[in-house]
């Protein structure tokens, strides 16, 4: 079966470039890999799916869930030719992974020892002064 499915995190936003894939019941992934990622509003589609088949969702900094495919959501959508069509449905969410969660960046920088940085500023200065000079001959607005 193909099951479509949304990744939220804890606030109920939607989880952009999250994976999703067959898993063994540890989340490891499982060969052949069945895999699929999420779009900007969380959505995947997973195909070729068991009912016996783990699904993992995972995204970094989130902790990973596995389900069991079998605990699909059959949703009920109107069908444009007629009829009704089911859709095997499996939503995530997941939580915050305090092991991997940046609370802090720090940037530090320090001067440069030589005077590379401002002989190669005055040198590239130069040269567009040079290559302004030179258009302007071609182009005969000077001399």
């Amino acid at each position: 079966m193909n099951i479509l499915g949304k990744v939220l995190d804890e606030s109920d936003s939607p989880v952009e470039f999250a994976t999703v894939y067959v898993s063994d019941s540890k989340g490891s992934p499982v060969q052949p890999n069945r895999n699929a990622t999420t779009d900007e509003k969380g959505n995947y589609k997973l195909d070729n799916v068991t009912e016996t088949d783990h699904i993992t969702a995972r995204q970094v900094g989130l902790m990973p869930t596995t389900r069991l495919a079998n605990k699909v959501v059959k949703m009920s959508a109107v069908n444009p030719f007629g009829g009704l069509i089911t859709i095997p449905t499996l939503n995530f969410k997941l939580k915050q992974d305090p092991l991997n969660t940046l609370s802090t960046v720090e940037i530090t920088a320090k001067k440069p020892k030589s005077n590379v940085l401002k002989y190669g500023l005055i040198a590239s200065s130069l040269l567009l002064l040079v290559a302004g000079v030179s258009y302007a001959v071609k182009k005969k607005l000077i001399f």
